[in-house]
């Protein structure tokens, strides 16, 4: 048992510092406070029952167990423990098949948008005449003996609709049970004056529940990470002070399905070529350009852990202030998982379609028709050796010295350097292709035989030197104008871990292929991997082994001055240059105007596959404007005002959203904004403690109303900012005119119209002008850019309101009571936009964040 004892001698400041010290929260929300759902595309959206209750206390002090051990002078604890439950509300909208469409009839399947609004896409028996032109079927109704079984299996899968229409037709409302228990627990030992431990253990364990947009698609995940940190620091002398740090972290994480080990779907249904391990048992992915995606969970397990050495040595010496330090780190990533186990099918409209010339004739064919007659477009699965370990070392060093110049001036520079080696598997099973030059042919290579490539198959990058200079300079010392300015260079070494998983689970050691059918070789959902020549390479992953390091070097410039008395002006520019950053490209893809003769492949000895490379760049410069009102008198107050830009090349800095250039050999056309570009955001904080009670401007001398009304709190925060950008996309049954179907990167033409509506025009139906994209010409790209159509916004206002109370000033007893209302004023903020091209749901908002809800926290501190 752990207490805190008292000597009596001991001084009542004292007494009060080296004492022990608590806190205890409660904290709880229910749907029954909140507003209801928006109704995006019904009447009315009922209320999903859910709540969430997080509870948690700390206690930390001097160590003192009775008779014994009394560390009231040396040795302190602290310890936390934080448990929440819940149930989440989930809340989803989904286009599924209409009964008639599901029974083979698409007599009313009108198409809802784009050039072809308002037409009915006519269907065709692709068995009729391959190359074109082919019989339709009549009355656009399939007969039911054209149905391919597997697909028949798959429909008790997919829900009927219970929503009117044709688009966003299925509403799925769930609540979603998880939990979480962290632990934490700290011991500090003062063994002298001059040295000093500290240990530290986190532990924690979350379970969560999770499902798709259709309700039998579900998935368990639980969690179990634990955190020990131990740190000793050594006081050389006032001046030099040592710190060493080690720390161990594991994470495992398990994730499944409720098919895994208990229904093997893709044997029962007749679908060959995918994972017949318990493990991976589960429908297969199911891809649609009208429809939901029938999207079931790949059941996994990783256990990580990560051993980690720092040392940092901080000396000050006259005007300066000298940090130095290195690291040594060593990273284990351990996954069981098959990325692609039971294979993915993308039905497009493309089988269905007419064909004119070799290519699909444009508003014909319909995707669900495609699956009904069990022929996909597309098919890609990767699956083998399961079990994997990723290994890696990073080291780094610094030097960096706060340098005050004089009573003006402040300089800080500095100098890190940090070399990450790409993981090796540690049974070698990684597998990459090299390339001749200019791509004409391929060979395997891997990490058992890697040739003249080290085992990780990609090259070092030891040039990651990232000098750092800062500088403060304030040009009276009567005035409080402070003029600052920096630059630094920051490398991502992260980005081994997103490329060197995906060169496993590759052959030889695994089975794995990127398909497109084609007359010769016509996919099905039961033989949608048929068997390749041995002389062709199936890697459906390549990465460059002569991959750099991301960095992204940053500038910044500012003013800063109080322009009234506890008012505080900041006005600066940031600039961020990104290079080298992780590019996406699909340089075999297929000849389009060989769709006759089998869709002939630009590198014929090796399936299609996605490269990585680092040749993309990023820019971003933004004004801010800071505007902040100290806390004075009760009040305080900011804003942030950001107007900013940035345009890439690539998905992204970092290669955030895994968007595939068009083509790989116009990487011009694939400059834009980033995804992640937002043109304005303000953020405001203010906080404003209400005028009543003691040491208040009214009721100061005691008495009820003083106790009513004293001790009042009211803060908030407010954001407003515009939209990230959408690319518009064809997916339909012209998604590969231009052979590079096979990973969605096929865009749109621009037809010149705005692509934004005026604000009074917007809808959730009809959210940017679909009339200005339109399908490409068969045979060509789209010419659209990346990210050119303008994102929802965001209108958000957070409030509290909290009573701080005093049970005894003696004890040190207090208490806080907060009500928390997040979007309190119920503004509706949408998510994401259908960007497909003619899709039915084209240009409609497909998901509205939350609504308002109020949280009670109540928090009691001794």
């Amino acid at each position: 048992m752990m207490m805190g004892g008292g000597a009596r001698n001991w001084g009542r400041n004292r007494a009060q510092v080296n004492r022990i010290r608590g806190n205890m929260v409660e904290q709880y929300t229910n749907s029954a406070f909140d507003a209801h759902p928006y109704p995006l595309n019904v009447a009315e959206s009922p209320q999903i029952p859910s709540y969430r209750e997080t509870f948690g206390f700390s206690l930390g002090g001097p160590l003192v167990i009775p008779k014994v051990y009394h560390g009231r002078d040396k040795t302190s604890f602290f310890v936390s423990y934080n448990l929440q439950r819940a149930k989440n509300p989930f809340n989803s909208f989904a286009s599924v098949p209409t009964v008639e469409e599901r029974g083979g009839d698409f007599s009313d399947a009108v198409i809802a948008s784009g050039t072809y609004k308002g037409t009915v896409p006519v269907i065709y028996n692709p068995q009729s005449n391959p190359p074109g032109p082919r019989t339709l079927f009549a009355g656009n109704i399939i007969p039911p003996e054209h149905f391919n079984s597997a697909a028949v299996g798959l429909l008790e899968y997919i829900p009927l609709p219970n929503l009117p229409g044709t688009v966003q037709n299925f509403h799925l409302q769930e609540s979603l049970p998880s939990a979480s228990d962290r632990l934490m627990v700290r011991i500090g030992q003062q063994f002298n004056s001059k040295d000093s431990l500290n240990a530290m253990y986190f532990f924690n364990s979350a379970r969560s529940h999770s499902v798709s947009s259709f309700p039998q698609l579900t998935s368990q995940s639980s969690t179990r990470s634990q955190d020990l940190n131990l740190s000793a620091t050594h006081t050389f002398d006032p001046h030099l002070v040592n710190t060493l740090s080690l720390n161990f972290n594991r994470q495992r994480v398990s994730t499944l399905n409720p098919f895994a080990f208990q229904d093997d779907i893709a044997a029962r249904l007749g679908i060959q070529g995918v994972s017949d391990s318990p493990f991976d048992w589960g429908i297969p992915i199911i891809q649609f350009t009208n429809f939901g995606a029938l999207n079931d969970t790949i059941p996994s397990l990783t256990r990580n852990q990560t051993v980690r050495a720092f040392d940092f040595l901080i000396w000050n010496h006259g005007k300066h202030n000298v940090r130095l330090g290195g690291e040594l780190r060593r990273v284990q990533l351990n996954t069981l998982t098959d990325p692609n186990a039971r294979g993915t099918f993308a039905f497009s409209g493309y089988t269905t379609s007419d064909f004119s010339g070799g290519f699909p004739v444009p508003g014909t064919g319909i995707d669900f028709a495609d699956f009904l007659l069990g022929l996909p477009q597309i098919t890609s699965a990767r699956f083998g050796i399961a079990s994997n370990y990723l290994r890696t070392w990073v080291t780094s060093a610094f030097l960096q010295d706060d340098w005050r110049v004089g009573a003006h001036l402040t300089v800080q520079y500095g100098l890190r350097y940090e070399y990450f080696l790409p993981f090796t598997e540690k049974y070698g099973r990684l597998s990459d292709l090299a390339f001749t030059p200019g791509f004409a042919s391929t060979q395997v290579v891997t990490g058992l035989a890697p040739g003249s490539l080290p085992a990780s198959l990609i090259h070092s990058d030891a040039n990651n030197l990232a000098p750092r200079l800062g500088l403060a300079y304030r040009p009276w010392t009567q005035h409080h104008l402070v003029l600052r300015s920096g630059y630094s260079i920051f490398y991502d070494g992260s980005i081994y871990s997103r490329v060197v998983p995906n060169l496993v689970d590759q052959p030889p050691f695994a089975q794995a292929s990127t398909l497109t059918t084609n007359p010769q070789q016509v996919l099905t959902l039961e033989n949608g991997f048929p068997t390749i020549a041995p002389t062709v390479a199936h890697n459906t992953y390549v990465a460059d082994s002569n991959f750099r390091t991301p960095y992204a070097q940053t500038w910044n410039f500012s003013l800063e001055d109080e322009i009234a008395r506890n008012v505080v002006l900041s006005v600066g520019y940031v600039g961020t240059k990104g290079t080298k950053l992780d590019l996406l490209l699909s340089p075999n893809s297929a000849n389009p105007n060989a769709s006759n003769t089998g869709q002939q492949l630009s590198i014929q000895d090796a399936l299609q596959f996605l490269y990585e490379t680092s040749g993309a760049s990023s820019i971003y410069n933004g004004l801010q404007v800071s505007l902040r009102r100290q806390f004075h008198s009760g009040f305080s107050m900011s804003g942030n005002y950001t107007y900013g830009k940035s345009i890439d090349d690539a998905a992204g800095v970092g290669g955030a959203g895994r968007t595939v250039a068009q083509n790989s050999f116009d990487l011009r056309a694939e400059r834009g904004l980033s995804t992640f570009d937002v043109r304005h955001r303000l953020i405001i904080n203010h906080t404003y403690e209400l005028p009543f009670g003691e040491r208040r401007r009214f009721l100061n001398r005691g008495g009820a109303a003083a106790r009513v009304l004293g001790d009042w709190q009211i803060s908030g925060v407010t954001t407003l900012q515009t939209g990230t950008p959408f690319t518009a996309q064809v997916l339909g049954n012209q998604s590969n005119n231009s052979g590079t179907g096979a990973f969605s990167s096929q865009r749109a033409n621009a037809t010149d119209l705005a692509v934004s509506l005026p604000r009074s025009e917007r809808t959730t139906q009809e959210f940017f002008n679909t009339a200005a994209f339109a399908l490409p010409a068969s045979g060509e790209f789209g010419n659209a850019g990346r990210n050119t159509i303008p994102g929802p916004g965001t209108v958000n206002f957070n409030m509290s309101l909290t009573r701080f109370i005093t049970f005894s000033r003696e004890k040190n007893l207090r208490g806080e009571f907060r009500i928390e209302g997040g979007n309190i004023f119920n503004t509706p903020n949408f998510g994401g936009l259908a960007t497909v091209v003619n899709a039915q749901d084209f240009g409609r908002v497909t998901s509205v964040k939350a609504m308002r809800a109020l949280t009670l926290t109540l928090r009691v501190r001794f």
